[in-house]
Parts: structure tokens; C-alpha cells; sequence
């Protein structure tokens, strides 16, 4: 087994999500929380195979400071030290476990059992590898739940999932019927949990997945039907021109990974490019956005 470097924050809960997107776009290899006994703060840990320079914590800390005013929290507490990857493992299976999400979806660890009151919803079954996506986060059950209410009226043909993660969105699209879906991310181990994940759920030649962005999709196929795009707020605005490119008129997107605060930002950006809003979907202090594009 290889060792990994941990990362861990000691954060006021309404910071824990927060948390765990900045370790992810730090390049973690995962992250999972755990509940500090008696007391009500959380340890969010994330895992690297290789150290984060001082430059890149001196970064991580300024932005946990700006996250921590926002938010009217105490600033993040900071640790590092060496574990086995084992022991990172072990993590997943004692802290993650079936979830049911939105009006139809179970989403479910591989190593545990779904349980059977909930035998009518439909099963995501995940094993996450060093990916991001589980469904204990609130943006992706507001992703999933978004995807219920998009495809209510019957499935479309092509829909891309950038930034797939674990390719949790990219199942629970194709479970209600989509009839293919691209997904990209920039992390190979993400993209590598993807395959596997899809494969085992038998979807593996409804599905392309690879290594790249947005602008690797638009190279690969024309236009699709629509987008979920789970990703930092500050990302989305990034690339806003090539997701508005990649889906055609009349499409539509699944925006998320955003603040309720920077929903605004967010929309002076897109609206621009000929997007507009269906709905806002929060689970507070997080928010996913609806759109169309024209």
C-alpha cells in the first residue's frame, strides 16, 4: 500500500461542505468527515498522494478564512500527517452508507447491503475509489434531485457530465432513462471510478468517459440536451463559454457547487451567453440552478 498525505480541518458544520470542495479542487484524492466527540465541530480530511506545498496551503488557508466570515463560522483548524491508503479505505466503509436521495433515488456504497424499504427507488450503487461523489453532499443530491425534475417528462438523448467525480450524476441520468451520457473530468482517478462504476452497473456502451473538460466534449460530439456540471462557482464562471457551447438551444443545465450567495454571480455570468433560469433548488447553503438556454 502506498502512503497518503492527510489534510485535515477542523470546521464548524455549516462549513464541512464548503471544506470538502476545497480540498477536492486541491487535487484530493478523496475526502470524508467525522463528527470531534462532544463537541459539535467536524474533522473534514482529504487525501494526497503527494504533500501540498506551503504556497498551495498558504492559499487553501486564505480561502477558509474568506469561507469562515462569509459564513459567520471560527476559522478552520489545520493538521497534516502520513497514513496508509488502507486506512483511507476503511474510512469510506465506516462513515458512508446507504442514502436514499430526491423521490426516487438510493444511492448505495458497494460493500453494504440496500436496504429493503427502499426496493422501489433507484439504486446507484457506488464505489467511489479516490473520487468525489457520494451522495452525502448536498450539491450532489441537489444535482440528482434536479435530474428527477429535468427528465419528469421523459428522457432526451444526450446529456454531458463535466467534472463526473465519482459518476454518480452520469448514473443517476442514466437510470432515468437518458439514452447516453459523455462524462469528463480532469482527474484520472475520478474518470477511472467513473468506468468502473458504469461498468458495473451495466451502462458501459451507453457511456464515454474520459480525461478532459468541457472543451474536450465539444471536440468529441456535437451539442447535447443537456449539461450537469457540479463543480466550484469560480470554476463554472471559468468555462462558461465552452458549457454554453457544448448544449445545444432549447437545452438545458444543471448547474451546481454554488453558495445561495453566489447564485447572483453566477447568473450575471451565464445570462450573458443566453441562459436563463428555471429554478433555484438550495439545500441551504448550497444551490443548484436550473437553466435553459435559448
Amino acid at each position: 500500500m502506498t502512503d497518503l498525505y492527510e489534510l485535515a480541518l477542523e470546521v464548524a458544520p455549516a462549513l464541512e461542505e464548503l471544506a470538502t470542495i476545497r480540498l477536492e479542487a486541491l487535487g484530493s484524492q478523496g475526502v470524508v468527515s467525522e463528527q470531534i466527540s462532544t463537541q459539535p465541530m467536524l474533522w473534514v480530511k482529504g487525501y494526497f498522494s503527494q504533500a501540498p506545498d506551503q504556497g498551495t496551503l498558504n492559499s487553501l488557508k486564505q480561502q477558509l478564512l474568506e469561507d469562515a466570515n462569509h459564513l459567520d463560522v471560527p476559522l478552520p483548524i489545520l493538521k497534516t500527517r502520513l497514513v496508509r491508503e488502507e486506512d483511507w479505505a476503511t474510512a469510506w466503509q465506516q462513515y458512508w452508507h446507504p442514502r436514499p436521495v430526491g423521490e426516487r433515488f438510493l444511492v448505495c456504497p458497494v460493500w453494504e447491503t440496500p436496504p429493503p424499504e427502499y426496493k422501489d427507488r433507484l439504486l446507484i450503487r457506488i464505489d467511489p475509489g479516490f473520487a468525489f461523489g457520494t451522495g452525502e453532499h448536498s450539491t450532489t443530491r441537489l444535482c440528482l434531485a434536479g435530474l428527477e425534475q429535468l427528465l419528469m417528462e421523459g428522457p432526451v438523448s444526450m446529456v454531458a457530465d463535466v467534472g463526473c467525480g465519482s459518476g454518480i450524476l452520469a448514473l443517476g441520468a442514466l437510470l432515468l432513462e437518458v439514452t447516453k451520457v459523455i462524462a469528463v473530468d480532469i482527474d484520472p482517478l475520478a474518470v477511472k471510478a467513473t468506468q468502473i462504476n458504469l461498468e458495473e452497473a451495466g451502462f458501459a456502451d451507453q457511456a464515454t468517459v474520459f480525461v478532459g473538460s468541457a472543451e474536450d466534449v465539444l471536440k468529441l460530439a456535437s451539442p447535447v440536451d443537456g449539461l450537469v456540471c457540479n463543480i466550484l462557482a469560480e470554476v463554472i464562471c471559468q468555462i462558461a463559454e465552452d458549457l454554453t457551447a457544448l448544449v445545444k438551444p432549447g437545452g438545458w443545465g444543471l448547474f451546481s457547487g454554488l453558495l445561495t450567495t453566489q447564485v447572483a454571480m453566477v447568473m450575471e455570468r451565464l445570462e450573458p451567453l443566453g441562459w436563463y433560469r428555471e429554478c433555484t433548488l438550495s439545500e441551504e447553503p448550497w444551490a443548484a440552478l436550473i437553466l435553459y438556454k435559448t
